[in-house]
């Protein structure tokens, strides 16, 4: 799934220049009502916070050096992504065997050097019904080749089944995204948030869950993992400001799981502490503040980092990255 999605990022294509770019309720009416993932992020509002501002700042010429086919691609069709893309949705339907991804993109572009730049690096202009899409990579025209198409409102990549659908989409709930947010588990103007539905063959197999030994983080690690088995669905939102506050929740079989799941998790979050109370001592505190609880079936975690925790830990990440470069070089 994830190879998938990265690949769909990989072509970040535009439209014609917005004077107002689609709003994240316009682009979830594009969303098929029974798509079993939806990730949704408000860059518009991300990029507005001091710590996002500071952190581009600092990579942003580590990224303009990376010389790689995305990085060329998006110089050529004058594309930045931290600049120009205000809402991003991403949307996945069908099964692990028979995956559909859906990826919508709104803001800013000049779509006439977009669309150039695609077909000089071969991508083939193909119907998706009564509108052109172009075709990328090196599928053949299957239902499963990845398409881009481009209309003065919005750029939509996906396979051609997802992107003929979307044009007879009747605007309305998407199915995982109305029961979370009933269920109170999501705030829709969250600059991030993402709901997901397992497919229920697979929820039917799956065993209930059981407690395990926090010996170890990698111990506790797997016990969260064997103790999800019993999860249906999950959602997440986080806000950023002053600090990190992500709210998560997973909806399990019955309350008995739902329990287990919940002692399962904090006694992961115990071992997590004694691992990096000498490596990342500074953590400590902030993992001791997690909380966990359940509700009936649905268990949730709530989760405070201060801005400057994470300032810490992206400087020393950086550190040990361009320590790590050095050596290989060398």
């Amino acid at each position: 799934m994830l190879r998938r999605v990265s690949l769909v990022a990989i072509f970040l294509t535009a439209a014609t220049v917005w004077a107002a770019p689609p709003t994240m309720p316009e682009l979830l009416r594009f969303v098929p009502a029974n798509a079993r993932a939806v990730v949704a992020v408000d860059a518009s509002v991300l990029r507005t916070e001091p710590l996002v501002q500071q952190w581009l700042l600092t990579h942003q010429e580590s990224w303009s050096r990376v010389d790689d086919a995305a990085t060329r691609f998006l110089s050529e069709a004058g594309v930045d992504p931290a600049r120009d893309i205000d809402h991003m949705v991403f949307a996945l339907t069908g099964t692990e065997s028979e995956e559909h991804p859906l990826a919508l993109f709104a803001g800013r572009y000049d779509s006439k050097t977009v669309t150039s730049v695609l077909q000089a690096r071969g991508a083939v202009p193909v119907k998706v019904g009564d509108l052109t899409a172009y075709r990328v990579g090196r599928g053949d025209d299957s239902a499963h080749s990845v398409l881009i198409r481009i209309t003065p409102e919005l750029v939509m990549v996906g396979d051609r089944d997802t992107l003929t659908a979307t044009q007879t989409r009747t605007p309305g709930p998407v199915h995982v995204v109305q029961a979370e947010k009933a269920a109170g588990h999501l705030d829709l103007s969250a600059p991030f948030w993402m709901a997901v539905a397992l497919p229920e063959n697979e929820a039917a197999s799956r065993q209930p869950a059981t407690s395990g030994d926090y010996g170890s983080e990698g111990q506790a690690l797997v016990a969260v993992a064997a103790a999800s088995a019993a999860v249906r669905r999950v959602a997440a939102w986080a806000t950023l400001g002053q600090e990190l506050r992500l709210h998560a929740f997973a909806t399990t079989a019955s309350e008995e799981n739902a329990g287990l799941l919940r002692d399962t998790v904090r006694g992961a979050l115990a071992a997590m502490r004694l691992a990096v109370q000498e490596k990342e001592p500074q953590l400590v505190e902030a993992l001791r503040g997690v909380d966990v609880d359940a509700d009936g079936s649905a268990v949730s975690v709530t989760a405070t980092l201060p801005v400057d925790l994470l300032q810490q830990l992206a400087a020393e990440a950086h550190h040990h990255q361009a320590t790590t470069t050095q050596q290989k070089t060398h």
